[in-house]
């Protein structure tokens, strides 16, 4: 997968400031570029949860996708979602 990130410019290997060994794989400003735009299109897509449904229910959603997210890492899986 970083092999595949980096070919396609999302991504760089850089040495590891204290273990010679080690490399760091950061983002290139591409690889930001893309965060960023992910980011507004989640934005996007919860404003018009929110037109759609109005604050309170969108609120309701959006804490019950939490919930379910949350269920799901219960001593397992970790990852962070967008909301």
């Amino acid at each position: 997968m970083i092999d595949y990130l980096e070919g396609r410019g999302y991504v760089e290997r850089r040495p590891h400031p204290s273990d010679g060994r080690g490399k760091l794989v950061v983002l290139t400003e591409r690889g930001w570029a893309c965060i960023r735009a992910t980011e507004a299109q989640f934005a996007a897509i919860e404003g018009r949860w929110r037109e759609r449904l109005g604050e309170r229910e969108a609120e309701r959603l959006t804490q019950s996708m939490r919930d379910i997210v949350r269920s799901f890492g219960e001593g397992t899986a970790k990852f962070r979602p967008v909301w």
